[in-house]
């Protein structure tokens, strides 16, 4: 595939189903912002930068459990187990080339960062221990909520690349929304104002699908399908 993802970010094609489109769109970006090498070099390197975020946002998320659990040292353990993954061969051989898998690494391991964050805040003691109130509460509730529509937000850009994501992001959300119910430590996130921030975060994440739209138009040498159409985009 990597030879079509090349193409299809030089001249804003549409790839094969599902269409990539934020791949396609970051690879095009980078064509034109980075100075040195062929195309197919500059497309390559959105992978190298997938690479590297998801192995930043993996070390951030060993280092905060390795730091909740008290352990000294914490960032120079988290050191190992995203020293392991970064350089496991598996994962050179996919971030070294246009590949969609290293975008969606990146965003699993976003979302397991969001994911601890997430508990911490909603798991965290608050302001007192006793006679709380919610006035108490509400920072700490924001945040949750906060954390929670970042989480959306990154849950619809990772379906805009590739939607085997679902099968990390089901259950990321599943714990997301029964959490704060079934631990009473709130706010419920099922509420009718925060689930409308929820979707409206999510579908947020969605936009880049308009690219494949506006392609279609355009339809430029190389375009999978016909995208003009709810039945064409579907």
């Amino acid at each position: 595939d990597a030879g079509e993802l090349c193409f299809a970010s030089c001249c804003l094609a549409i790839a094969h189903p599902p269409g990539y489109p934020l791949f396609i769109m970051t690879g095009h970006l980078l064509t034109h912002l980075i100075p040195i090498g062929t195309p197919g070099f500059r497309v390559n390197c959105v992978s190298c930068a997938c690479g590297a975020a998801a192995v930043l946002f993996f070390f951030l998320f060993c280092q905060r459990w390795f730091a909740s659990r008290g352990l000294r040292f914490s960032s120079s353990l988290a050191l190992l187990p995203a020293g392991l993954m970064a350089f496991a061969p598996l994962f050179w051989q996919y971030h070294t080339q246009a590949e969609v898998f290293s975008m969606n690494n990146m965003f699993i391991c976003l979302q397991l960062l969001l994911l601890q964050m997430f508990a911490k805040a909603l798991y965290s003691q608050g302001g007192t221990s006793g006679g709380q109130t919610e006035d108490d509460e509400t920072p700490r509730h924001a945040r949750v909520r906060r954390i929670a529509a970042v989480g959306a937000f990154a849950v619809g850009l990772g379906f805009t690349n590739q939607h085997t994501i679902i099968f990390f992001s089901a259950p990321v959300v599943l714990f997301v929304l029964g959490a704060p119910l079934l631990s009473g430590r709130g706010p419920s996130l099922l509420a009718p104002p925060t689930l409308l921030l929820l979707a409206g975060a999510f579908a947020a994440g969605l936009v880049p699908y308009w690219y494949l739209v506006y392609s279609a138009n355009h339809a430029p040498l190389g375009t999978w399908g016909d995208q003009r159409s709810w039945k064409g985009l579907a």
